[in-house]
């Protein structure tokens, strides 16, 4: 159930900086001292992303040593341009909205 929470962060977060278009992919920087099973947190992505615009995105998760959860990156779509993809970093020391997380 702890990837549950961390999903839900994730989702929120990315949700935020997307600021309503389309996310294609999202990628975690995860700690292995998370205690986070990677196979976990992508189900429950999966299902915190539902009916948002998150939701078919696709969620890398790139395994670290250390206690830290960030989103490095995510991909979203421009509505004007179907063939346009913005990659936006979302991270450096902190995520937007994944503060409360990183500690946890």
């Amino acid at each position: 159930m702890h990837e549950l929470a961390l999903s839900r962060a994730i989702v929120d977060a990315a949700l935020r900086h997307a600021e309503g278009r389309p996310v294609e992919l999202v990628h975690v920087r995860l700690g292995s001292w998370r205690q986070a099973v990677p196979g976990s947190l992508a189900f429950y992505f999966e299902i915190v992303a539902r009916d948002t615009d998150c939701e078919g995105a696709a969620l890398e998760i790139e395994t670290l040593d250390g206690d830290q959860l960030e989103i490095a990156w995510i991909e979203v779509t421009d509505r004007r341009r179907d063939d346009f993809v913005a990659h936006s970093n979302v991270s450096g020391p902190s995520a937007p909205g994944l503060e409360g997380v990183r500690g946890a």
